[in-house]
């Protein structure tokens, strides 16, 4: 069985640095015989996926009940449905204001949605506590 020809050319390479004649080995081996006094350089470990891609790993089990501003508001941005809210909010990120508050956190963050039931049932309805400024 014949190997392909980019996998032969491979096997020929990898080969050739193993070679002592070969110019690259004596830098190949020195770099290696390096890494292998300096522990951190030996110890590099791969990123995980949370570290890698943060934006897919969001902590989806917010308690906003128990959250306390630290940071005052800034901007507060409102608008009805369909008249390019999620735009700005895409937009307020461009200088640095990550974390908006969208209706659609209720789809990022599923215990806003009982939060805000309760807050809808307190102000129309007249079940509960009606929201304050501590809420």
């Amino acid at each position: 069985m014949s190997l392909p020809t980019d996998l032969a050319y491979r096997k020929r390479d990898i080969v050739s640095l193993k070679s002592t004649h070969h110019p690259l080995s004596r830098s190949k081996s020195s770099e290696l015989a390096a890494m292998a006094n300096n522990p951190s350089l030996s110890e590099k470990r791969a990123m995980t996926k949370e570290e890698r891609f943060p934006e897919l790993f969001v902590n989806t089990n917010i308690d906003r009940r128990i959250c306390r501003r630290v940071v005052p508001l800034k901007v507060i941005v409102v608008g009805m449905p369909r008249t390019g809210t999620q735009s700005i909010r895409v937009a307020l990120k461009q200088p640095g204001f990550n974390d908006t508050y969208h209706m659609d956190c209720l789809f990022e963050n599923p215990p806003d949605i009982d939060l805000w039931r309760q807050a809808f049932l307190a102000k129309f309805k007249s079940q509960g506590e009606p929201f304050g400024k501590e809420q």
